[in-house]
């Protein structure tokens, strides 16, 4: 029986064929960026959140695996990775979006495209989370440099050859420049 203070969220795969429940709050909020996840989900990265095992419920439906991932046979849905203490849901697996579930933390950021931000106030891990030595410190507001991603080289501002040394730098750099000649 679930206690009336207790929040019960469900979920289900596509076809709605499995369906499922999560009692409480979860331990944990992330995303992921690793490979795995990439072709798993089939985005650029993977929204999740981590409960204890006893308090996820397959209701209906029938499941397959592959890598601890499980699937709906009909659609092909991933629907939870079971392991032996934890399940991991996808949140967009949940029903009645948008979800209350805020990322915490972000894995494997190398891989993170380039036209992804970090989310602020998450912790920044280079690999998995149980690699202690790749976590940074979270961005506050207020941050006006972007987070250093592992790998990639940060953006280099090239000086602007049309401005003095003294100069205040235009904040329409296009708006006084010739165009440029065409031979």
């Amino acid at each position: 029986m679930v206690d009336q203070e207790t929040t019960v969220r469900s979920g289900s795969c596509l076809c709605r064929g499995v369906t499922f429940r999560v009692v409480g709050q979860p331990l944990r909020v992330g995303i992921c960026h690793c490979e795995e996840c990439r072709k798993t989900s089939g985005s650029t990265f993977s929204a999740f959140a981590i409960w204890p095992l006893d308090a996820f419920e397959q209701l209906t439906g029938y499941t397959s695996s592959y890598s601890g991932r499980s699937f709906c046979t009909t659609c092909g849905s991933r629907v939870a990775s079971l392991r032996d203490d934890e399940a991991e849901i996808m949140i967009g697996s949940l029903d009645d979006p948008p979800s209350d579930l805020i990322p915490e933390y972000e894995l494997w950021i190398g891989r993170r495209e380039i036209w992804l931000n970090a989310l602020p106030e998450a912790v920044q891990f280079s690999k998995d989370r149980e690699d202690s030595d790749s976590a940074s410190r979270p961005r506050r507001p207020g941050d006006d440099e972007p987070m250093p991603v592992p790998g990639r080289e940060p953006p280099v501002q090239e000086p602007d050859p049309d401005r003095l040394p003294d100069e205040e730098p235009n904040p329409n750099p296009d708006e006084n420049r010739e165009p440029p000649m065409r031979v």
